[in-house]
Protein backbone atom coordinates (compact mmCIF):
# COMPACT_ATOMS: atom_id res chain seq x y z
CA UNK A 1 0.00 0.00 0.00
CA UNK A 2 1.38 3.42 -0.95
CA UNK A 3 2.09 5.77 1.95
CA UNK A 4 0.04 8.94 2.05
CA UNK A 5 1.58 12.43 2.12
CA UNK A 6 0.42 12.80 5.74
CA UNK A 7 2.19 9.60 6.80
CA UNK A 8 5.41 10.79 5.14
CA UNK A 9 5.18 14.08 7.03
CA UNK A 10 4.64 12.25 10.31
CA UNK A 11 7.65 10.04 9.66
CA UNK A 12 9.79 13.07 8.79
CA UNK A 13 8.68 14.74 12.00
CA UNK A 14 9.62 11.64 13.97
CA UNK A 15 13.10 11.64 12.47
CA UNK A 16 13.63 15.33 13.06
CA UNK A 17 12.18 15.40 16.55
CA UNK A 18 13.00 11.96 17.89
CA UNK A 19 12.85 13.18 21.46
CA UNK A 20 9.39 14.71 21.35
CA UNK A 21 7.88 11.82 23.30
CA UNK A 22 6.29 9.90 20.42
CA UNK A 23 7.29 6.81 18.48
CA UNK A 24 5.78 6.52 15.00
CA UNK A 25 5.89 3.44 12.78
CA UNK A 26 3.93 1.92 9.91
CA UNK A 27 1.81 -1.15 10.50
CA UNK A 28 1.26 -3.91 7.93
CA UNK A 29 -1.94 -2.26 6.75
CA UNK A 30 -0.14 1.04 6.15
CA UNK A 31 -1.77 2.83 9.07
CA UNK A 32 0.24 4.98 11.48
CA UNK A 33 0.83 3.42 14.86
CA UNK A 34 1.76 6.16 17.33
CA UNK A 35 2.72 5.56 20.93
CA UNK A 36 3.16 8.41 23.37
CA UNK A 37 4.63 8.54 26.83
CA UNK A 38 2.04 8.32 29.57
CA UNK A 39 1.65 10.95 32.26
CA UNK A 40 4.64 10.98 34.56
CA UNK A 41 6.88 8.98 32.21
CA UNK A 42 10.21 10.37 31.02
CA UNK A 43 11.51 7.51 28.89
CA UNK A 44 10.35 4.16 27.60
CA UNK A 45 11.73 1.20 25.68
CA UNK A 46 9.08 -1.44 25.15
CA UNK A 47 7.70 -2.23 28.59
CA UNK A 48 10.67 -0.72 30.42
CA UNK A 49 9.91 2.76 31.79
CA UNK A 50 11.66 5.48 33.76
CA UNK A 51 9.25 7.92 35.34
CA UNK A 52 10.03 11.57 36.07
CA UNK A 53 10.24 11.06 39.88
CA UNK A 54 12.85 8.31 39.42
CA UNK A 55 14.92 10.52 37.13
CA UNK A 56 14.76 13.43 39.58
CA UNK A 57 15.89 11.07 42.34
CA UNK A 58 19.06 10.30 40.40
CA UNK A 59 19.57 13.99 39.65
CA UNK A 60 19.44 14.99 43.32
CA UNK A 61 21.54 12.03 44.45
CA UNK A 62 24.26 12.87 41.94
CA UNK A 63 23.99 16.58 42.81
CA UNK A 64 24.51 15.81 46.50
CA UNK A 65 27.48 13.58 45.74
CA UNK A 66 29.16 16.26 43.63
CA UNK A 67 28.45 19.05 46.14
CA UNK A 68 30.03 17.02 48.93
CA UNK A 69 33.30 16.89 47.00
CA UNK A 70 33.46 20.12 44.98
CA UNK A 71 31.00 22.45 46.69
CA UNK A 72 27.87 24.14 45.36
CA UNK A 73 29.79 26.66 43.23
CA UNK A 74 31.04 23.84 40.99
CA UNK A 75 27.84 23.85 38.92
CA UNK A 76 28.48 27.36 37.57
CA UNK A 77 32.01 26.55 36.41
CA UNK A 78 32.72 25.98 32.71
CA UNK A 79 33.27 22.45 31.41
CA UNK A 80 33.83 21.72 27.71
CA UNK A 81 32.35 25.08 26.66
CA UNK A 82 29.27 24.96 28.88
CA UNK A 83 28.46 25.24 32.55
CA UNK A 84 29.01 22.17 34.70
CA UNK A 85 25.25 22.10 35.35
CA UNK A 86 24.49 21.95 31.61
CA UNK A 87 27.18 19.33 31.06
CA UNK A 88 25.87 17.18 33.92
CA UNK A 89 22.33 17.42 32.55
CA UNK A 90 23.53 15.84 29.32
CA UNK A 91 25.41 13.16 31.25
CA UNK A 92 22.31 12.45 33.36
CA UNK A 93 20.28 11.92 30.22
CA UNK A 94 22.93 9.55 28.82
CA UNK A 95 22.94 7.64 32.10
CA UNK A 96 19.14 7.30 32.23
CA UNK A 97 18.93 6.12 28.62
CA UNK A 98 21.75 3.64 29.18
CA UNK A 99 20.15 2.30 32.36
CA UNK A 100 16.86 1.84 30.53
CA UNK A 101 18.51 0.07 27.60
CA UNK A 102 20.45 -2.23 29.93
CA UNK A 103 17.22 -3.11 31.73
CA UNK A 104 15.60 -3.95 28.38
CA UNK A 105 18.71 -5.97 27.48
CA UNK A 106 18.39 -7.85 30.77
CA UNK A 107 14.79 -8.69 29.87
CA UNK A 108 15.87 -10.07 26.51
CA UNK A 109 18.57 -12.21 28.19
CA UNK A 110 16.21 -13.54 30.84
CA UNK A 111 17.95 -11.81 33.76
CA UNK A 112 15.37 -11.90 36.56
CA UNK A 113 15.46 -11.11 40.26
CA UNK A 114 14.85 -13.76 42.91
CA UNK A 115 12.74 -13.29 46.03
CA UNK A 116 15.72 -12.42 48.21
CA UNK A 117 16.79 -9.70 45.78
CA UNK A 118 13.25 -8.34 45.54
CA UNK A 119 13.05 -8.21 49.34
CA UNK A 120 16.29 -6.24 49.51
CA UNK A 121 15.00 -3.83 46.88
CA UNK A 122 11.83 -3.36 48.90
CA UNK A 123 13.83 -2.72 52.06
CA UNK A 124 16.08 -0.22 50.27
CA UNK A 125 13.06 1.65 48.90
CA UNK A 126 11.42 1.82 52.32
CA UNK A 127 14.62 2.91 54.09
CA UNK A 128 15.26 5.68 51.58
CA UNK A 129 11.66 6.89 51.57
CA UNK A 130 11.46 7.03 55.37
CA UNK A 131 14.67 9.07 55.50
CA UNK A 132 13.67 11.63 52.87
CA UNK A 133 12.80 15.17 53.86
CA UNK A 134 9.46 16.65 52.87
CA UNK A 135 11.30 18.98 50.49
CA UNK A 136 13.05 16.00 48.90
CA UNK A 137 9.77 14.16 48.38
CA UNK A 138 7.99 17.24 47.07
CA UNK A 139 10.68 18.05 44.50
CA UNK A 140 10.95 14.53 43.12
CA UNK A 141 7.35 13.44 43.62
CA UNK A 142 8.59 9.93 44.41
CA UNK A 143 6.56 7.20 45.98
CA UNK A 144 7.66 3.77 47.16
CA UNK A 145 7.08 2.25 43.70
CA UNK A 146 9.31 4.86 42.06
CA UNK A 147 12.05 3.98 44.52
CA UNK A 148 11.56 0.27 43.87
CA UNK A 149 11.93 0.98 40.17
CA UNK A 150 15.13 3.00 40.71
CA UNK A 151 16.77 0.31 42.83
CA UNK A 152 15.63 -2.40 40.40
CA UNK A 153 17.05 -0.62 37.35
CA UNK A 154 20.35 0.12 39.10
CA UNK A 155 20.72 -3.36 40.59
CA UNK A 156 19.99 -5.09 37.29
CA UNK A 157 22.89 -3.26 35.68
CA UNK A 158 25.20 -4.78 38.30
CA UNK A 159 23.59 -8.20 37.89
CA UNK A 160 24.20 -8.04 34.14
CA UNK A 161 27.89 -7.40 34.81
CA UNK A 162 28.01 -10.27 37.31
CA UNK A 163 26.42 -12.64 34.81
CA UNK A 164 28.88 -11.65 32.10
CA UNK A 165 31.79 -12.07 34.51
CA UNK A 166 30.69 -15.55 35.59
CA UNK A 167 30.24 -16.64 31.97
CA UNK A 168 33.66 -15.35 30.89
CA UNK A 169 35.84 -17.15 33.47
CA UNK A 170 38.35 -14.29 33.32
CA UNK A 171 41.91 -15.24 34.25
CA UNK A 172 44.67 -12.66 34.70
CA UNK A 173 48.24 -13.87 35.16
CA UNK A 174 50.56 -12.43 37.80
CA UNK A 175 52.88 -11.14 35.10
CA UNK A 176 50.06 -9.42 33.21
CA UNK A 177 48.95 -7.66 36.38
CA UNK A 178 52.42 -7.19 37.88
CA UNK A 179 53.06 -3.86 39.61
CA UNK A 180 56.64 -2.68 40.07
CA UNK A 181 58.43 0.22 41.72
CA UNK A 182 61.07 2.04 39.69
CA UNK A 183 63.27 5.12 39.76
CA UNK A 184 63.69 6.95 36.48
CA UNK A 185 66.02 9.57 35.09
CA UNK A 186 64.85 11.36 31.95
CA UNK A 187 67.18 13.54 29.86
CA UNK A 188 66.94 15.11 26.42
CA UNK A 189 70.66 14.73 25.68
CA UNK A 190 71.93 11.22 24.95
CA UNK A 191 75.35 12.14 26.31
CA UNK A 192 73.82 12.84 29.73
CA UNK A 193 72.12 9.42 29.65
CA UNK A 194 75.51 7.83 29.00
CA UNK A 195 76.93 9.78 31.96
CA UNK A 196 74.18 8.40 34.20
CA UNK A 197 74.89 4.81 33.17
CA UNK A 198 78.63 5.24 33.62
CA UNK A 199 78.40 6.92 37.03
CA UNK A 200 75.77 4.45 38.29
CA UNK A 201 78.04 1.62 37.17
CA UNK A 202 80.86 3.17 39.19
CA UNK A 203 78.71 3.11 42.33
CA UNK A 204 77.17 6.59 42.47
CA UNK A 205 73.81 6.53 44.27
CA UNK A 206 71.00 6.54 41.68
CA UNK A 207 68.87 8.97 43.66
CA UNK A 208 71.78 11.40 43.77
CA UNK A 209 72.13 11.06 39.99
CA UNK A 210 68.44 11.81 39.71
CA UNK A 211 68.87 15.07 41.60
CA UNK A 212 71.65 16.04 39.18
CA UNK A 213 70.35 14.88 35.80
CA UNK A 214 66.61 14.18 35.87
CA UNK A 215 64.64 16.63 33.70
CA UNK A 216 61.28 15.13 34.59
CA UNK A 217 59.12 15.90 37.61
CA UNK A 218 58.84 12.15 38.25
CA UNK A 219 61.54 10.04 39.86
CA UNK A 220 60.16 7.19 41.99
CA UNK A 221 57.11 5.55 40.43
CA UNK A 222 54.93 2.53 41.19
CA UNK A 223 53.49 1.36 37.88
CA UNK A 224 51.69 -1.41 36.00
CA UNK A 225 51.97 -2.18 32.30
CA UNK A 226 48.93 -0.01 31.57
CA UNK A 227 50.76 3.04 32.93
CA UNK A 228 53.60 2.77 30.43
CA UNK A 229 54.20 2.92 26.70
CA UNK A 230 55.13 -0.31 24.93
CA UNK A 231 58.75 0.86 24.60
CA UNK A 232 58.93 1.65 28.32
CA UNK A 233 57.33 -1.69 29.27
CA UNK A 234 59.82 -3.71 27.23
CA UNK A 235 62.72 -1.87 28.84
CA UNK A 236 61.73 -2.13 32.51
CA UNK A 237 59.49 -5.15 33.14
CA UNK A 238 62.25 -7.74 32.49
CA UNK A 239 64.46 -6.07 35.13
CA UNK A 240 65.24 -7.73 38.45
CA UNK A 241 65.10 -5.72 41.67
CA UNK A 242 68.15 -3.47 41.85
CA UNK A 243 68.92 -3.82 38.13
CA UNK A 244 69.51 -0.87 35.81
CA UNK A 245 67.91 -0.63 32.36
CA UNK A 246 69.86 0.15 29.20
CA UNK A 247 69.29 3.62 27.76
CA UNK A 248 66.02 3.73 25.81
CA UNK A 249 64.29 6.47 23.86
CA UNK A 250 60.72 7.54 24.66
CA UNK A 251 58.68 10.73 25.20
CA UNK A 252 61.08 12.79 23.10
CA UNK A 253 64.13 12.01 25.21
CA UNK A 254 66.11 9.23 26.87
CA UNK A 255 65.48 7.19 30.00
CA UNK A 256 67.67 5.27 32.37
CA UNK A 257 65.58 3.32 34.89
CA UNK A 258 66.44 1.43 38.05
CA UNK A 259 64.07 -1.29 39.24
CA UNK A 260 63.56 -0.93 42.99
CA UNK A 261 61.05 -3.79 43.40
CA UNK A 262 60.01 -5.97 40.46
CA UNK A 263 56.95 -7.42 42.24
CA UNK A 264 54.69 -5.39 44.53
CA UNK A 265 52.54 -8.31 45.69
CA UNK A 266 49.55 -6.56 47.29
CA UNK A 267 49.26 -4.00 44.50
CA UNK A 268 49.57 -6.76 41.90
CA UNK A 269 46.65 -8.64 43.48
CA UNK A 270 44.57 -5.45 43.41
CA UNK A 271 45.53 -4.83 39.79
CA UNK A 272 44.39 -8.35 38.88
CA UNK A 273 40.90 -7.41 40.05
CA UNK A 274 41.06 -4.15 38.10
CA UNK A 275 42.12 -5.89 34.88
CA UNK A 276 39.46 -8.58 35.28
CA UNK A 277 36.79 -5.91 35.76
CA UNK A 278 38.10 -4.10 32.68
CA UNK A 279 37.74 -7.22 30.54
CA UNK A 280 34.20 -7.77 31.83
CA UNK A 281 33.44 -4.12 31.05
CA UNK A 282 34.76 -4.48 27.51
CA UNK A 283 32.55 -7.53 26.91
CA UNK A 284 29.59 -5.68 28.39
CA UNK A 285 30.22 -2.73 26.06
CA UNK A 286 30.35 -5.09 23.08
CA UNK A 287 27.00 -6.65 24.01
CA UNK A 288 25.50 -3.25 24.78
CA UNK A 289 26.59 -1.88 21.39
CA UNK A 290 24.87 -4.79 19.66
CA UNK A 291 21.65 -4.26 21.62
CA UNK A 292 21.52 -0.46 21.75
CA UNK A 293 19.04 0.98 19.28
CA UNK A 294 17.37 -2.36 18.58
CA UNK A 295 14.16 -1.22 20.25
CA UNK A 296 12.65 2.23 19.83
CA UNK A 297 13.49 4.71 22.57
CA UNK A 298 10.84 7.26 23.48
CA UNK A 299 12.25 10.17 25.49
CA UNK A 300 10.45 13.26 26.77
CA UNK A 301 12.89 15.99 25.79
CA UNK A 302 10.56 18.85 26.77
CA UNK A 303 10.02 17.38 30.22
CA UNK A 304 13.73 16.77 30.70
CA UNK A 305 14.51 20.37 29.71
CA UNK A 306 13.03 21.37 33.07
CA UNK A 307 15.64 19.36 34.98
CA UNK A 308 18.43 21.40 36.54
CA UNK A 309 21.44 20.75 38.76
CA UNK A 310 21.23 24.32 40.06
CA UNK A 311 17.83 23.88 41.74
CA UNK A 312 18.29 24.44 45.46
CA UNK A 313 16.84 21.39 47.15
CA UNK A 314 18.08 20.17 50.51
CA UNK A 315 17.68 16.43 50.56
CA UNK A 316 19.09 15.82 54.04
CA UNK A 317 19.89 12.35 55.27
CA UNK A 318 20.89 9.66 52.80
CA UNK A 319 21.05 9.68 49.02
CA UNK A 320 20.06 6.84 46.72
CA UNK A 321 23.70 5.77 46.49
CA UNK A 322 24.15 5.73 50.28
CA UNK A 323 21.25 3.34 50.74
CA UNK A 324 22.24 1.21 47.75
CA UNK A 325 25.75 0.73 49.13
CA UNK A 326 24.41 -0.29 52.54
CA UNK A 327 21.87 -2.79 51.24
CA UNK A 328 23.63 -4.31 48.24
CA UNK A 329 27.36 -4.13 48.96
Amino acid sequence: MKRSFLICLLLAGCLLFGGCGYSVSIGEDGLVIARALKDGELARIGDEVIRVPEAKLFLLSEKARIESVYGIDFFSQMVAGKTAAEYLNEELKNFLVRMLEVSAMADSMGVTLNNTELDRIGRAATDLYNGMTAEYKAYTGVGIEDLRSAFTHYYRMQKMLDRIQSSMNVEISDDEARVITIQQIFVTDYGYAEDVVRRAGNGTDFERLGNIYNESGLFTRTVSRLDLSEVYQKAVFPLSSGELSPIFEDDGGYYVVKCVNNYEMELTMENKKTLAARKVGEEFERMYAEFSGRDKLIFGEETFAGFSFIDEVKIGGQTFYDVYDMIFK
